[in-house]
């Protein structure tokens, strides 16, 4: 067995990686692609990747080690990364993982080889909509064209330049989205998506408290290897922690997005991790 990458050691990096997330509300998914773009391309040994605005690059190179995979790059697009996949699976298997972490909004290729769910077709808030004007709009441009639409400003995401919108009550999130994406003032514009990501691990809780198990849905029981950061690995991938053992024994909650059989499935691909099996 190849030996256990230094997991550990990303744990004295957690209060600066903690600067880089939020405390796990829900927040709005970035720029997404326009109806009619191509598929971007992707070579066969990677995944691109599209993660939330607040997932920054500290945390991105954390995702990378702990998940064993060979190097992340930024591609093009915001907050979009290449990596080249692991040696525990197939792309397939890679792009299944990327699509059931709570802080991702697309990957490509889609698992299974089908088509990546749009961002607009998650869950998002009703009556809001997120927009980033162009560089060099200015606010008076801002403010007249948000009057024009009847839409109030709410508030703005520090660091990124985005702004929430509040819509008049006449009218629908999918049709202000194509009023705004119309705009020559306007860089992109999207639904509030229902997307929570976790928290790091000197920061409380780890990660987001686990729902109450439906009958039949399970969990999963994971052996860690030696020295492995349970918390790391919860962190990432997203699966909240039940319980565990001294000796590296670990039973995870999957992730919203995630059935007990895939999170095990994806769970086998990290290096620390020995075993992965579904529990009742």
């Amino acid at each position: 067995m190849a030996p256990v990458r230094p997991i550990l050691l990303l744990g004295a990096c957690a209060f600066v990686l903690a600067a880089l997330l939020p405390s796990g509300k829900a927040m709005a998914v970035s720029a997404k692609p326009r109806a009619d773009a191509k598929p971007p391309a992707v070579a066969a040994d990677q995944v691109l990747v599209r993660f939330t605005p607040e997932v920054g690059p500290y945390f991105v190179k954390t995702v990378d080690i702990v998940l064993g995979l060979k190097g992340a790059y930024q591609a093009e697009g915001a907050h979009t990364w290449r990596f080249g996949i692991g040696e525990r699976g197939n792309r397939d298997d890679y792009a299944t993982l990327f699509s059931t972490l709570p802080y991702v909004a697309q990957v490509w290729p889609a698992p299974g080889g089908g088509t990546s769910p749009r961002p607009s077709e998650r869950n998002y808030v009703e009556g809001e909509l997120l927009v980033k004007f162009k560089r060099g709009v200015s606010q008076a441009q801002i403010d007249a064209f948000n009057a024009q639409q009847g839409v109030t400003a709410l508030d703005k995401i520090s660091g990124i330049e985005v702004w929430r919108l509040k819509l008049p009550a006449s009218r629908t999130v999918e049709a202000m989205q194509r009023v705004y994406e119309a705009s020559g003032l306007v860089e992109y514009a999207e639904p509030n998506h229902k997307v929570s990501v976790p928290l790091l691990p000197d920061m409380m809780p780890a990660v987001p408290e686990p729902a109450p198990q439906a009958a039949g849905t399970g969990t999963v029981e994971v052996q860690l290897a030696p020295g492995a950061s349970a918390a790391l690995v919860s962190l990432v991938y997203g699966t909240p922690i039940l319980s565990q053992t001294p000796e590296g024994c670990v039973r995870l909650s999957p992730t919203p997005k995630s059935s007990a059989d895939t999170a095990a499935r994806i769970l086998r691909l990290c290096p620390s991790v020995l075993s992965a099996t579904v529990t009742s």
